[in-house]
């Protein structure tokens, strides 16, 4: 038997040793179980032991998760073990029964982040092998005089803990923490025997730190086996000698284990990476580092992209499995790490996680239950979930079918994993309910929903698992004890390497060296940066022949981005300055001869295109150039026209900044005319446009045709709302007869058409219908307002009223508003308003999109609430009222849906509830106040614009950016953006 500890120097080839002795021992039918700290390090072992044995019979290479749960099976049941979210349900549970208990924490015992905290505690505990019961022990020993405040903070803790293990206890359940303590009180009892008997040799390999329940079971397994025990702790360095001597050694070396520190075989390493690594953090300086190179660079993209340039280079000379890139902030680098290694057709090895949140349905499903009213109980909300998620049975149906035929698109992926992951996590979260009796527990829907929410925000979905052997994607964790001819280093930025955040959470500064005197490590920053160093360090070992070091110097906001200490200290050390420091205007300076991608080419034969047509060069000629490009780009007289729009807006004689400007003259003529609120959209859209039309008049006239368009059918739809509204007592039902009288009515009011009878029909079928249902969905609406506010009204005051006001611009407006309800209350047994209203614009099926209406390009609402907000001040009833818009709103009367109708508008947050309004874009007030005031600035710029005469063009026109596909444009022969014009322009010059 066995109990050895090498503790040698970075670089010795003892895990290979390692490696060769398990190969033995399956040649000698013994088996071994191997334990390591990552995924990465498992896969890398693995492969070597099956690539020289030509497989594994009944041995392992795992983590000690994967152990400990291999000691409990048949102790511990999966479902007995609660979902890892539900913790802090049970816990908010417990501080609510003992909240009269508490000395300290009474005033936050009901926050998230306080919930969340205690629970970090309590896992901290677990891990360090310290039960409730022994943490009551230690806080007893603390000085009543010195320590009270810390001392009345650890009770309240200990109150939680203790209460939170009997109810575990209680209902004869675990947490995943609690596998790693049942596994040590396994073997303890001598039970472990199955696993054992059956093993010849433990190997512990790649660890910096391991946590105290685990060397709890380390020392159970030395005690109740003869099992070979081999720890690898072969990376000592200046950084790592004193705390692995201190941590994992010095506790081996007490169990019996013998240390070794002989083995002089080293692995074939750079000279200048294997002095660097060897004297990190250490004082001292190195002569040269030729193997190292730090590049800085403006932005991810610009990093991630001169990253995979080189790696392209490289590619000609090493595989690509020989090189790994490193990046820890894998949410911001991962969406550029994939979109430019494809572009390149770099191959890569990678994992990508993200939450089962990223997928649509899953957001959706959970904002559209949680619209509802709050008297349900937790059963019931999970199962109005697990029934609303079926809505996209029949989708998931054929992604399931087509997996199997092809390779899903990204996104299809998505939907497929978000939906299997959410109705997995909703299985484990019902159970975990049902196990401690709270499934019948009224439960308010704000809490569940954040339960919910946050936990898909936190339950990761593996969606692109590259299997073709590639360049490796890893983070700093994943850095041990394997080798990579070349290593990028990315995002190395403070607050990303290290990533090591000062918060202390429920605990200040003082409490926590407190703790270190009670033998608990919470939240130690000194630790933790020294970890960090020790990663980092591990890191740069991985390099066999060069490592690249890279951050940036701006974030992805806009703002400042400074290096990391990292950085700093490998300067310091090695005396090398930054290779590479590339700024923002170099992304756009790229040589013929660095372009690695068609994307790539395209770009430097445009700009080289435009730099000859501007500079007279007396390269390829305009044709040929034009052909070349072709050749890559079908679609490339677009990139073309587009290009030269801008350079004639500085270059050009014909083409310049004042077509379209009118002057002063036209200041004189728009004194005498008001706008429209579609006039001012107009000009928003296209200045030029609006001066051809509204100004010059130089539209179209289009001829009537044999069938009623979209304004005709629109206005219909206008007259029938205020007839029917007009005057409306009944609002628990639609007057089916009153509608029907009132739509004939309007309906004989619209041109002749001669139309066919089937025709008109269907015509008159389609409207009424659209009418109809937009109207009963209304007055549900209306019904459910009353309800929701606990009996207040929502009515309609001011039906398709025309304004004109002269006070609020610099020319008059005149608009009329379609529709504005006001809130009325019961007050001595009579309704009057509050002062809160809601402004609709009614639209016959397409509304604004949301971005449109907060970019102000469409201002229509905005100008309502402004003019209506004065004519509202003058109603004798709202005098003494405080005003408030509840919301602005578009509503679409053909496309709605079947229980609501679709909107789209700007909405108080705390309005939405009664409102019925579901979708995540609501204002607070301040915020509301804030858009309202810069919208009114932007209306009254556009409008001294119009007064000015400044008719000049529009820098992206809606019409042109989409090929006038879905936006008309009469005078498109006459626009500046005008492709074949422009074109022909070019060729001629």
């Amino acid at each position: 038997m066995e109990r050895i500890v090498y503790f040698e120097p970075l670089f010795t080839k003892r895990r290979e040793k390692l490696v060769e002795s398990c190969v033995k021992l399956q040649r000698q039918g013994k088996n071994f179980i191997y334990l390591l700290p990552s995924r990465e390090a498992i896969k890398d072992v693995r492969y070597s032991i099956i690539d020289r044995n030509f497989g594994m019979i009944n041995s392992t290479v795992i983590m000690f998760d994967e152990l400990e749960r291999m000691l409990v099976e048949g102790v511990i049941s999966n479902d007995r073990i609660i979902h890892e979210d539900f913790e802090a349900v049970i816990i908010a549970r417990l501080f609510k029964e003992n909240k009269d208990k508490l000395l300290y924490y009474k005033k936050v015992f009901n926050k998230h982040g306080f919930i969340e905290e205690t629970r970090t505690f309590i896992k901290v505990l677990k891990r360090q092998n310290i039960s409730s019961e022994e943490f009551i022990k230690r806080i007893n020993s603390l000085n009543d005089l010195e320590d009270s405040i810390l001392k009345s903070k650890l009770q309240d803790l200990s109150l939680i803990y203790k209460e939170y293990t009997d109810m575990l206890k209680k209902y004869n359940i675990y947490d995943v923490n609690d596998i790693s303590l049942k596994a040590v009180k396994t073997v303890k009892e001598g039970r472990g025997k199955k696993v054992f008997n059956k093993t010849d040799s433990i190997i512990i390999d790649g660890f910096i730190s391991i946590d105290e329940v685990d060397m709890k079971l380390i020392e159970q397994i030395c005690e109740k086996s003869n099992v070979n025990l081999y720890v690898n702790l072969s990376f000592k360095n200046a950084l790592t000698k004193d705390m692995l001597q201190e941590k994992i050694a010095n506790r081996f070396a007490n169990m019996g284990f013998t240390i070794e520190e002989s083995l002089e075989e080293f692995y074939d390493v750079n000279k200048d990476i294997k002095c660097l690594c060897e004297n990190l953090y250490s004082g001292k300086t190195v002569e040269k580092a030729e193997a190292v190179t730090i590049n800085s660079y403006p932005s991810i993209s610009v990093e991630v992209r001169e990253t995979a340039r080189d790696i392209k280079r490289l590619l000609l000379q090493e595989e690509a499995e020989n090189i790994a890139v490193f990046v820890n902030n894998k949410d911001e680098y991962m969406p550029h790490l994939i979109r430019i290694f494809r572009e390149f057709k770099i191959p890569i090895e990678v994992v990508d996680n993200m939450p089962i949140s990223a997928a649509q349905l899953v957001r959706n499903t959970i904002n559209e239950v949680f619209f509802e009213e709050e008297n349900k109980t937790v059963g019931q909300w999970i199962d109005c979930i697990c029934e609303k998620i079926q809505d996209y049975s029949l989708e998931i149906a054929e992604l399931k079918k087509k997996v199997l035929e092809e390779s899903l698109p990204i996104q299809d992926m998505i939907v497929l994993k978000g939906y299997l992951g959410f109705e997995s996590f909703l299985e484990g979260l019902k159970n975990s309910f049902k196990l401690c009796g709270m499934l019948e527990d009224l439960m308010p829907k704000e809490d569940i929903k954040e339960l919910i929410r946050s936990s898909v925000e936190n339950t990761p979905m593996t969606i692109e698992n590259t299997k073709a052997v590639g360049v490796k994607v890893l983070n700093t964790d994943l850095a041990r004890g394997t080798f990579y001819n070349h290593v990028y280093i990315l995002g190395l930025n403070e607050g990303e390497m290290p990533a090591v955040s000062q918060s202390r959470g429920i605990l200040n500064e003082q409490d926590i060296n407190s703790l270190i005197n009670l033998d608990i490590s919470y939240k130690d920053y000194e630790l933790d940066l020294l970890k960090e160093k020790i990663r980092f360090n591990f890191t740069l070992s991985t390099a066999r022949k060069a490592v690249t070091l890279s951050f940036r110097t701006s974030d992805e906001k806009g703002g400042f981005s400074i290096p990391s200490s990292f950085i700093q200290e490998v300067k310091f050390l090695t005396g090398i300055n930054y290779s590479r420091a590339l700024t923002m205007r170099d992304r756009f300076e790229l040589k013929f001869s660095d372009v690695m991608s068609e994307y790539e080419l395209k770009v430097v034969l445009l700009k080289s295109l435009f730099d000859k047509y501007y500079n007279d060069g007396k390269e390829l000629s305009y044709e040929e150039k034009l052909n070349v490009i072709k050749a890559y780009e079908k679609d490339v007289e677009n990139y073309i026209y587009k290009g030269f729009v801008e350079y004639h807006k500085n270059k050009e004689v014909n083409f310049n900044n004042y077509e379209g400007i009118l002057g002063e003259k036209f200041g004189r003529f728009s004194k005498k005319n008001k706008l429209s609120i579609s006039a001012i959209k107009d000009y928003l859209d296209c200045p030029y446009s609006f001066m051809a039309n509204r100004i010059f008049n130089l539209s179209y006239i289009e001829e009537l045709e044999d069938e009623y368009n979209s304004m005709e059918i629109g206005n219909l739809y206008h007259a029938v709302l205020y007839s029917y509204y007009d005057g409306l007592s009944n609002y628990e039902e639609l007057e089916e007869e009153r509608l029907q009288e009132l739509f004939d009515i309007e309906l004989k009011k619209m041109r002749s058409i001669d139309q066919e009878p089937e025709q008109y029909e269907e015509f008159y079928k389609c409207a009424h219908e659209n009418l109809t249902e937009f109207i009963k969905l209304d007055l549900k609406r209306f019904k459910d307002y009353e309800k929701k506010s606990k009996g207040k009204l929502l009515r309609p005051a001011i039906l398709e009223k025309l304004f004109k006001n002269t006070d609020l611009f610099s020319m008059a407006v005149a608009s009329k508003i379609d529709r504005v309800d006001l809130e009325y209350e019961l007050n001595e047994g009579e309704y009057i308003p509050t002062g809160r209203f809601v402004i609709y614009d009614y639209k016959k099926k397409n509304i604004p999109k949301f971005d449109s209406i907060l970019s102000i390009k469409d201002c229509q609402l905005t100008i309502y609430y402004l003019i209506i907000l004065e004519e509202l001040k003058n109603i004798p009833q709202l005098r003494d009222k405080t005003l408030e818009c509840m919301a602005l709103l578009y509503l679409s009367i053909e496309d709605r849906g079947k229980t609501k109708l679709n909107y789209e508008g700007i909405y108080l947050e705390k309005h939405m509830k009664n409102l019925g309004i579901s979708k995540k874009s609501p204002f607070d007030k301040e915020s509301f106040y804030v858009f309202i005031n810069y919208a009114k600035s932007t209306i009254e710029e556009t409008m001294a614009k119009i007064k000015a005469g400044k008719f000049n063009y529009t820098l992206e026109c809606s019409a042109v950016l989409n090929s006038y596909a879905n936006i008309s444009c009469e005078f498109k022969e006459m626009c500046r953006y005008n492709k074949s014009k422009l074109v022909n322009i070019g060729l001629k010059n």
